[in-house]
């Protein structure tokens, strides 16, 4: 048995008589505390009729319990300390024995190690609970973050700015090959045209623009980025980006 309210002390303290035979060991004058028991199987003690209720101790197969009194299919079992316990009626198999305690002999008292293991239980009870809280409300701030995102995702789609050909908010007319490059700024982000055309590049290709040089041959085409329509070929790098028209004197 793994205690958390001690029960084995108890048994070595009392002595057993038979029920049937009226046989017993001991002094005469004893007093009767509860009928002798053995767990069939591996089982839980509980403070209350309830599996949901505190656990006291597991008690394994052939333990030896006190049984105080039955109500409701749980068998009450006397403690170590006292205290009555509760325990399922099919864990375990009542014998015909009864268990006494000789007159004038006092219940052993609450250790100090008994209620520090109380306390520890019921402190990582209340810590898993905590836990649970925050986990709860975690996973639900995180539904709520995927949900904004679906969202915002939905309006883009809806959106005629960023429609590839036909919702542009600004149309370029130069496309085809023929120009180059005038000046690189922004760490890559802008790129402008001998035409005088100004663009802002896809956070993807920045950093490929960003080593772009002036004067170099580029082609615009048109792109299948919803949000950076068109395609600046640099024919001298051979490298493409994705680009959208911000301005063109």
């Amino acid at each position: 048995m793994r205690p958390i309210l001690p029960f084995v002390p108890l048994i070595l303290l009392l002595l057993v008589q038979n029920v049937a035979g009226g046989h017993q060991t001991g002094k005469r004058s004893e007093t009767i505390v509860g009928r002798l028991a053995r767990v069939r199987w591996t089982a839980n003690i509980y403070k209350d009729k309830a599996k949901e209720s505190l656990v006291l101790s597991e008690v394994t197969a052939g333990t030896y319990l006190a049984i105080t009194g039955e109500s409701d299919g749980w068998y009450g079992v006397l403690m170590a300390n006292g205290s009555t316990g509760r325990i399922a009626k099919g864990n375990i198999n009542l014998l015909d024995y009864e268990v006494t305690r000789a007159k004038g002999s006092q219940r052993p008292p609450s250790t100090a190690s008994t209620r520090s293991s109380l306390e520890s239980q019921r402190a990582k009870r209340d810590m898993l609970k905590r836990l649970a809280e925050s986990q709860a409300a975690l996973e639900a701030a995180l539904a709520r973050v995927k949900r904004e995102d679906s969202l915002r995702k939905s309006l883009a789609v809806t959106d005629p700015v960023y429609t590839p050909r036909y919702g542009r908010s600004k149309i370029y007319i130069g496309t085809g090959s023929g120009h180059w490059i005038d000046h690189v700024s922004s760490g890559g982000k802008i790129v402008e045209l001998e035409d005088g055309s100004v663009w802002e590049i896809s956070p993807l290709d920045r950093i490929d623009t960003s080593l772009w040089l002036p004067v170099s041959d580029i082609t615009v085409t048109d792109g299948d980025d919803p949000g950076y329509p068109y395609l600046l070929i640099n024919k001298d790098d051979g490298e493409t980006a994705n680009a959208k028209l911000l301005s063109h004197r």
